[in-house]
């Protein structure tokens, strides 16, 4: 290339020619190969990690301690080299997710495996780097364990992770479509045996007065013998593909419930009388021109895909005399203004006679008699102690059977040998929780990074 006949590499209007025979010294270009100036590279400072090779006898321990709905505990998430001696997972619930990681091995993807889900498959003894489970133990807990007769050597990872993926549910409610589908790749119960339509005997709750006191609630949650009703989950029936197991999701702190305690007090006091379940005749009381009445079988139809539960009736008279005109004294403390209506105050109910708790569902209508007649009640405030007399419900889905009458004590009196009152339930907690008793992982460290 030549400007006007100039070589390029002459003409001194298209480049500078730099001599670098010539030493540079302070203030020169750094990048000469000549430059005087010492090296200006950058040092790293960020801290160096050293592999350090030390056999060292570990126990981790956690707990106990609350985990809510979509919480995951990290147990462990580690890079290390060493070897699994054992691990136990005890908690209140055989919902609770156990995933473990060792290099490559994964125990169940994505989120581990429960302890419904081995005692199903039967696999309660040691099994060979899987996880086995304990059924139920007297204090209400479910035990994972992962126990190799040699310890399991691992070279670069472990992670363990406890979580809890239950969905929020009404619990003892009513039975609204008898479908549900557990998630987070939990296995499905094959009963809705969390929804109403069951009892429960709590023998510490017999001498506690009053249901509201969370003494009371908490004799629930560690019940030894956690609550079960034997309603179908159609969602099981429809798709047979489902993983399905035989255990309640909503035990232990997952089930723990609320009662707003319906004040009993005084000298008379309401007498309850529950019906057969469907029966449209009730202590002698034809029901049958009540239209949500309905005579179907325990705890419901499936037709078409649409459901419809079962009803039970229940009469609340004045008092033991069972006479339908007789009106609920008020006058000594009975709180007829907390009791459940059709639009009001329209919860769950349970009724407790001493340790025994009956669980009958959510109103689906309620009236009370006058002139004959049964009239709707579709607020405790339109009630006239002059003119009204006993009370009837009809419950979704009721008992599958006749419990016993009862008449209800006075609330005030602490010297009663039982007590038998009834109450409205909700959730305790806006999310379901799991109680983790304790986590014990040991292991034999070998190798790990310091620093």
């Amino acid at each position: 290339m030549q400007a006007g006949g100039v070589p390029y590499y002459n003409d001194d209007n298209l480049m500078e020619i730099v001599d670098y025979s010539v030493p540079t010294g302070q203030g020169s270009d750094i990048t000469s190969p000549n430059s005087t100036q010492a090296s200006t590279g950058i040092v790293s400072q960020a801290p160096v990690s050293k592999v350090v090779e030390q056999s060292i006898f570990v126990t981790e321990r956690r707990g106990p301690l609350l985990l809510t709905s979509d919480d995951q505990l990290e147990v462990l998430n580690l890079i290390e080299a060493g070897e699994i001696i054992s691990i136990e997972v005890v908690s209140d619930n055989p919902f609770t997710s156990v995933y473990l990681e060792l290099d490559d091995f994964k125990n169940r993807e994505p989120n581990g495996i429960t302890a419904a889900e081995l005692l199903s498959r039967g696999r309660d003894e040691y099994a060979e780097r899987e996880f086995f489970a304990e059924d139920r133990q007297k204090d209400g807990t479910y035990v994972l364990k992962y126990h190799p007769r040699k310890p399991d050597k691992y070279s670069d990872k472990i992670r363990l992770n406890v979580r809890n993926d239950l969905r929020r549910m009404p619990l003892f409610d009513e039975t609204s479509n008898a479908k549900f589908l557990n998630r987070g790749g939990l296995p499905t119960p094959q009963h809705l045996s969390f929804m109403a339509g069951g009892t429960m005997t709590v023998p510490h709750a017999k001498n506690i007065v009053k249901m509201d006191n969370e003494a009371f609630a908490n004799t629930l949650v560690k019940n030894p013998e956690p609550y079960y009703v034997n309603v179908p989950n159609y969602s099981a029936l429809e798709n047979t593909t489902l993983e399905t197991v035989p255990f309640n999701p909503y035990v232990g702190e997952a089930g723990k419930i609320s009662i707003s305690h319906i004040a009993t007090a005084g000298a008379t006091q309401p007498f309850v009388v529950f019906g057969e379940p469907g029966a449209t005749t009730v202590n002698g009381v034809d029901l049958s021109t009540i239209p949500t009445m309905l005579p179907k079988p325990w705890p419901g139809c499936l037709k078409d895909n649409s459901y419809t539960g079962s009803r039970q009736a229940i009469i609340i008279y004045g008092d033991n005399t069972e006479t339908l005109t007789t009106n609920i004294d008020v006058s000594g403390g009975v709180s007829i203004g907390s009791f459940p209506a059709t639009g009001v105050n329209n919860k769950p109910m349970v009724f407790r006679n001493g340790s025994e708790l009956y669980f009958p569902g959510r109103l689906v209508e309620s009236y009370y008699y006058q002139g004959g007649v049964w009239r709707p009640f579709p607020d405790p405030s339109t009630y006239n102690v002059a003119t009204d007399g006993a009370l009837l419900y009809i419950m979704n889905p009721g008992l599958d059977f006749k419990p016993p009458n009862m008449e209800l004590t006075d609330d005030t009196d602490e010297n009663l040998p039982k007590y038998v009152s009834f109450g409205l339930i909700e959730n305790a907690r806006p999310t379901p929780s799991i109680y983790i008793k304790e986590i014990i992982v040991r292991r034999r460290r070998t190798k790990y990074l310091n620093g």
